[in-house]
Formats: structure tokens, C-alpha cells, sequence
């Protein structure tokens, strides 16, 4: 469909998966006077950073933080009326060679990594400049990031930085990223510092990231505009139906990469692979 027959027609349109994307979808589409159905597996909202109870507080079920970069969920926290407890704290990245953690969040913390030579920290740092400085992503397209990083960086370089990162991110698929996935880590996260050797700063809702999706939820379906399925597990779900209507003006899918080719049986086994190589870049989860 049209993108502009969003605007111009009363839709109702099925959304797959009540994480951050698709609650976003439901309630972008509530407010211009659309009808949204979510579809969930689970009993809660909010996908990997869904929260659970702990001490009286919240716990993610997987660590997310926002970068300044952020800018769509940041201004949507603030229109929910939680911008009041979105807190921007200094990042403390380390990273983990050799029985030793290491400071690795500013140029001087890569200048004093011991485990590669100066010429190595130079290499590395220069390249991740020229990469910050890249503006434009798809001359990137069509190589791997193992390919890219071991030419430019070096084989050493990546051997002791990058890989972990990757096999830590991706298993048995690191050597098949898209080097376009490490020019966004590097460009959204270390352009937005601005001049000099500012620290990164991460955001953080301090009522954490299942408020933000409960009154998410809460707002598009105080409208009567939008229905979750299952229903039935937690409070306000109890206004959604017992069965759906199955036809829909549009569909969209907001799935992670696993969920939706076990999902969609009729897609070519050569698909996940060639996901990796081309798929968009996310910002909401961190290494």
C-alpha cells in the first residue's frame, strides 16, 4: 500500500510483536485515527527490554540504553510525559583481554590499550575517525565487516577488538555482518560527542524501560483504538476481543531476525544469512 493512504484513510492494520518498534507502530497509528491489533507471544510488552520484579524494583530482561543519537524514542518518552525521569549518565565501557578490563571509552583509553602496538592504536583510531566522519553508509554495502576492519584496521586489530565483539553479538554469523552495522555503531554513537574528547553519555528511564512501554501500551489503548492478543494477562490487555479479525488494510511485522524465519516457513534457507548482509541497522541494543 501507498505510504500517503496512511494519511488519507481510516486503516486497520495488524501489527506482529509488542516490542518497542510495534507498540511505537499501534501508537503512531492510534493518533492519526487508525485501527491497530497487536500480536504477542508473550503475556507482557516490550520484548527484550520487557522488565520483571526484583527487590521491589524492575529488571530488564536484557541491557538497553538510549544513545544521544536516539532522537525518536527520546522525544516519544518526552510525550508520554516521562521525560522527567530520563536520566543521561557518563558511559563506563570496558573491554576484556587477557585477565584485564580495560578503559575503552575515549581516545586516550585506545591510546594506553597495551595489547596492541602503537601503530596499531594509531591504525585503529584513525580509521574510526574516517568511519565517525562517514556520512554516507551504503559504500558500505556488498562487504562484511570481518573484510573491511581486517583491511583497514588490521588482522591483529581485529583479532583483538572487533571479533569478540561480533561472536559476542551475532555467534556463529559474525564473519557475514555488513560492515554497514559497524560504520552505524561507530557513527551514531561516537559523532553525536561532538569536538574533542567529550564522554559518551547513555540515556536511562529510571522507572526503566517497562514503564515507558506500559503507558505506551496504556495511551493507544485508552483510545479504544487498539487491541493486544493474547489478551488477558496483566490489567488494561482486558479491553482486546477473543478472536481477531484476520483482514487487515496493511500488516507489518516487528520481529527479531530469529523469531520471524522460524515464522515464515516459505522464505528461501538462504534468507538468514542474507539478512546479516543487508539488514538495517538498530540502535536500542548495545554490544
Amino acid at each position: 500500500m501507498d505510504r500517503s493512504a496512511i494519511g488519507r484513510t481510516t486503516m486497520r492494520v495488524g501489527i506482529i510483536g509488542g516490542g518497542a518498534a510495534g507498540l511505537a507502530a499501534a501508537y503512531e497509528l492510534t493518533k492519526r485515527g487508525h485501527y491497530a491489533e497487536v500480536f504477542k507471544r508473550t503475556p507482557f510488552l516490550g520484548g527484550q527490554a520487557s522488565t520483571f520484579p526484583v527487590g521491589g524494583g524492575q529488571l530488564e530482561r536484557g541491557y538497553h540504553h538510549l544513545f544521544v543519537s536516539d532522537v525518536a524514542i527520546t522525544d516519544l518518552i518526552h510525550e508520554l510525559g516521562l521525560g522527567d525521569k530520563l536520566a543521561w549518565l557518563e558511559s563506563k565501557v570496558g573491554l576484556y583481554h587477557g585477565g584485564t578490563i580495560w578503559n575503552f571509552g575515549t581516545p586516550m583509553d585506545l591510546m594506553r590499550f597495551k595489547p596492541l602496538s602503537l601503530l596499531q592504536r594509531i591504525r585503529v583510531g584513525f580509521w574510526t575517525f574516517l568511519l565517525q566522519k562517514t556520512k554516507d553508509w551504503r559504500k558500505f554495502e556488498g562487504v562484511t565487516a570481518r573484510d573491511w576492519l581486517v583491511k583497514h584496521m588490521g588482522a591483529e586489530a581485529y583479532r583483538v577488538i572487533w571479533e569478540p565483539l561480533l561472536r559476542g553479538k551475532f555467534g556463529d554469523y559474525y564473519d557475514q555482518v555488513s560492515m554497514t552495522w559497524i560504520w552505524g555503531k561507530i557513527y551514531l554513537r561516537v559523532a553525536p560527542r561532538g569536538k574533542g574528547m567529550a564522554k559518551e553519555r547513555l540515556g536511562y528511564p529510571m522507572g526503566s524501560f517497562g514503564e515507558v512501554f506500559d503507558v505506551l501500551g496504556s495511551e493507544s489503548l485508552s483510545k479504544a483504538a487498539m487491541s493486544i492478543y493474547p489478551p488477558g494477562s496483566t490489567g488494561y490487555w482486558s479491553k482486546t476481543t477473543t478472536q481477531p479479525d484476520w483482514k487487515y488494510s496493511f500488516r507489518t511485522e516487528k520481529l527479531n531476525p530469529e523469531t520471524m524465519t522460524r515464522s515464515s516457513q516459505r522464505l528461501p534457507l538462504t534468507y538468514l544469512p542474507a539478512w546479516f548482509r543487508t539488514c538495517p541497522m538498530t540502535t536500542t541494543t548495545s554490544w
